[in-house]
């Protein structure tokens, strides 16, 4: 069942019916690949979604660090620069979705001049961090 029926599953609401009441649908991200190009895919174990809101102020960075889980985020205001090591960097700003690299090292850097604000979605399982942060020479 994909991650929508689970939702509509769970707030006992069906999808047909989700499309008379939406005005305007925007896709956000199709495909099965993340910002580095790895194919997606979910970890084995039990189930465990951590939804955060993630504050980045101007020219402060999120440090090194890797997910172990796949992650979505959608940047919501300002804009963030995900320096991804040999693999170049991205420029991500408001209304652009990310799907962030799975066990490589990155660092996030607000590149703006207002708060980069983040919505992320881990897809986890129990047990298993979504994030670790990792010392890493220049």
């Amino acid at each position: 069942m994909s991650l929508l029926g689970m939702i509509c599953f769970a707030f006992n609401v069906q999808a047909k019916d989700l499309s008379k009441n939406v005005v305007e649908v925007k896709k956000l991200y199709n495909g099965d690949q993340n910002a580095i190009g790895q194919v997606l895919a979910y970890p084995q174990g039990d189930l465990e979604l951590t939804s955060e809101l993630i504050v980045v102020p101007p020219a402060k960075e999120t440090g090194w660090h890797m997910h172990a889980v796949p992650m979505f985020g959608f940047i919501i205001a300002g804009e963030i620069t995900v320096d991804y090591g040999n693999k170049g960097r991205h420029v991500y700003k408001a209304g652009e979705a990310i799907i962030e690299a799975v066990n490589w090292a990155h660092n996030g850097k607000n590149t703006g001049k207002t708060n980069a604000r983040i919505v992320v979605l881990y897809m986890g399982v129990k047990g298993l961090a979504n994030e670790t942060h990792i010392l890493k020479s220049k």
